[in-house]
Parts: structure tokens; C-alpha cells; sequence
């Protein structure tokens, strides 16, 4: 059996990487109880052309507010709420100011996840933990190529805006497959004025040439032809803002994971996908991975 199970922290990119790899944090992962292995906290790395699509008008440093991604954003608390009684947290927080600005990314790095079922149960949140609402947030969960400019460039996006930003109103969950980072070429779907708030269980399937994302067994949306990965990927969670509409107060916005699973070669169902995890649970596994590295 080829089974992968981890929790992650991120910001997203241009190829320009930040790393940040305090020893606590290590230590942290293996002591939290979580299915999670150490993952670098690194600068988000969003595509040049589509953070020039999406207006960010820095033109480097990620996608939403420059400089400010930070690994003092994840923390592992407890909480009840969470299978194993622990989750990743992801808390990002903004006075609308550049200066006042963190955000928090947690990945993998030299994973080679391809075909099969990737999983995560993660917490969303439709309103700030602390201060004012209407910030134009991101909650991300995405497998991508560890690469930009890569020939193969492969990106699959789980993105949801509470309040909306790029134009939309919200709330909103986009599911969108890359065939090219720049030009930018992709597919996307919008699950739109649909509050999300809680716990779901977040799923891509990827077999024979054929993506399909699913929330809590529901189907949303899928791609194929050239817009299906075409190289390993790398696994993904960030918390971050696209801008900062306003100032006054400081904010603060968690988001949650809680586990990830990943089943190279295979499409796995919802309630095996479940069943898996709690037998990792079960047994007090907190990290296992068979899948090969080549």
C-alpha cells in the first residue's frame, strides 16, 4: 500500500524562497501528536503573471501582501474540535498596513506526489478570530510543481474567500487546474454564496487524465485534457490576504488542518479516505511514507 499522511504550513511563491526552519518548529512537529512531518515554512510563491492578473501590484514577493510571510503564524494547539485532539494552525494577521501585515504558509518539499487521491481535513473560517471583518482573505489547500518556470508546470487550487477579493463579492471556494503559470492558463469553478465556515474534508483525484475536486463527498468540478498535472508535485497550506482594503484594528484569521492523506495510484473514496485515517489514529501513527522517492 502506497499511503502518505502529513499536515503542512505555507506561504505561496515565485521562485524567490524564503526559508525559515527554527529548530522548535521541528521539534514541535514531532511532539504535536499530528500526522506531520517537518515541513520548511517558506515565501509564498504565486506566479508572476497571475499575481499580475490578480493585481497585486508588487510584482514579486508572492501573492498577496510583499515581505510579509512569516513562520511565527503556525502553531500546533490543542482543540477538541480535532481528530486526535490537536490541529495545524494557520493564523495570519493585518492592521491594514504593509508593516502590520503576516502571513503563513506551510508545504513539502521534494514530495513526489503525482496520480491518486490527495485529502485534507481542514477548518475554514468565514470571519476573523479577533477584530473587524471584511478582510479579502485566502484559505488555500493545492498540490504544485515545486517550480514556475517548469516546462511541466502542475498546480491544482482549493482557494476559498470568505469575503471575496479579485472582483467577487463572496463568500466563494475556487477549484482551478494550471496548465501554464505564465502566460496563465488554467480552469477553474466557483462554488459561490456558500459560507463555509467548520470542518471539510477537501479531495483531488487525479487518474487517467482526469481531475476531479470533491468537498465533504460532494463533487465540484473536473478537468481534463491538457489541464491534468504533468509532474510530481509538492503539497500546499497557506492562510494569506490578496489586499488590504482597509486600516484600523488589528485582525487575526485561523485556519485549520487537521490531517492530510495521499494515496499514490489510486482513487480512494470519502469513507475510505476515513477509515484509513482512523486507523492511523487508532493505532497512534502520526506519520507514515511509503510512497516511493524516485
Amino acid at each position: 500500500m502506497r499511503a502518505r499522511r502529513l499536515l503542512r504550513r505555507r506561504p505561496r511563491r515565485r521562485t524567490r524562497r524564503v526559508h525559515a526552519r527554527p529548530q522548535h518548529l521541528a521539534d514541535a512537529v514531532r511532539t504535536a501528536g499530528n500526522p506531520v512531518r517537518r515541513l520548511p515554512v517558506q515565501r509564498c510563491r504565486r506566479p508572476l503573471a497571475r499575481r499580475q492578473r490578480l493585481g497585486d501590484p508588487y510584482g514579486g514577493g508572492g501573492p498577496g501582501i510583499k515581505d510579509t510571510w512569516s513562520s511565527a503564524g503556525a502553531s500546533f494547539p490543542s482543540d477538541t474540535t480535532a481528530q486526535g485532539g490537536k490541529t495545524l494552525q494557520l493564523q495570519s494577521s493585518t492592521d491594514g498596513t504593509e508593516q502590520g501585515t503576516r502571513q503563513v504558509e506551510v508545504q513539502t518539499t521534494g514530495t513526489p506526489l503525482f496520480t491518486g487521491t490527495f485529502a485534507a481535513r481542514v477548518h475554514l473560517t468565514d470571519k476573523p478570530a479577533a477584530g473587524r471583518n471584511g478582510d479579502h482573505v485566502v484559505e488555500t489547500f493545492f498540490p504544485i510543481s515545486a517550480s514556475d518556470s517548469s516546462a511541466n508546470y502542475s498546480e491544482l487550487d482549493y482557494e476559498y474567500l470568505p469575503n471575496g477579493g479579485w472582483g467577487s463579492v463572496g463568500p466563494q471556494l475556487d477549484t482551478t487546474s494550471w496548465f501554464k503559470a505564465d502566460p496563465p492558463d488554467r480552469v477553474t469553478h466557483a462554488l459561490k454564496k456558500r459560507r463555509l465556515e467548520g470542518w471539510h474534508i477537501m479531495m483531488v483525484t487525479f487518474l487517467n487524465g482526469k481531475v476531479t475536486y470533491s468537498l465533504d463527498g460532494k463533487d465540484l468540478f473536473t478537468s481534463s485534457g491538457k489541464y491534468v498535472p504533468r509532474e510530481k508535485m509538492d503539497m500546499h497550506f497557506s492562510n494569506w490576504f490578496i489586499d488590504l482594503p482597509f486600516t484600523g484594528g488589528t485582525r487575526t484569521w485561523n485556519m485549520k488542518v487537521n490531517w492530510f492523506y495521499y494515496k499514490a495510484g489510486e482513487a480512494v473514496s470519502q469513507a475510505n479516505v476515513q477509515k484509513a485515517v482512523d486507523g492511523f489514529y487508532n493505532a497512534g501513527t502520526t506519520y507514515v511514507n511509503t510512497v516511493p522517492k524516485s
